[in-house]
């Protein structure tokens, strides 16, 4: 599961007064490398692209045939609104919702789910062993290192959740 918005909106973060400093055209082939990537070191991986802005038609077409399944929620008002909100991973939350909550994921039989940002790519050191295993796999965001308190916190980029924890990772 890819988790994409490929087309921002001029607005602050909640920590950064620029959103991208790339521009739709860079963010589209930096997600198809992400997509490239996971075909290099899953090669059986069945790969949803989950954009959540508006794209113009040859870049949809780009991701519905390079992935297998692509979803496009930036029809949704509150996908909308996540998007351009401050803070950027309020946005992909509630994308990977969307998507948990298809019709298109209740269709889908999997052991375990892994999440990867666009725009982000598995290099030679992933190890697609280290996965294969009935466990989730985060790797922890070190305390005091981007918080103000001390609550567990993790990198979003790239982890696992085994199908067995499905309910509560929702």
């Amino acid at each position: 599961m890819i988790v994409s918005v490929i087309s921002t909106v001029e607005k602050c973060l909640s920590y950064y007064p620029i959103r991208s400093v790339y521009t739709p055209e860079e963010r589209y082939q930096q997600t198809l490398k992400t997509i490239d990537s996971i075909k290099k070191h899953i090669p059986d991986a069945y790969i949803i692209l989950i954009e959540g802005s508006i794209l113009n038609s040859a870049m949809e077409k780009g991701f519905k045939e390079n992935v297998n399944i692509y979803l496009n929620y930036s029809y949704d008002q509150i996908v909308y609104n996540a998007v351009n909100d401050i803070h950027k991973s309020y946005a992909e939350g509630i994308l990977i919702l969307k998507f948990l909550q298809s019709d298109e994921f209740k269709n889908i039989n999997v052991e375990n789910l892994f999440k990867l940002s666009g725009r982000y790519y598995l290099t030679n050191s992933f190890k697609l062993d280290e996965y294969l295993n009935k466990q989730n796999c985060f790797r922890p965001i070190p305390t005091g290192v981007y918080q103000h308190d001390y609550t567990a916190r993790y990198y979003p980029v790239l982890y696992k959740i085994n199908i067995s924890y499905l309910e509560e990772y929702e």
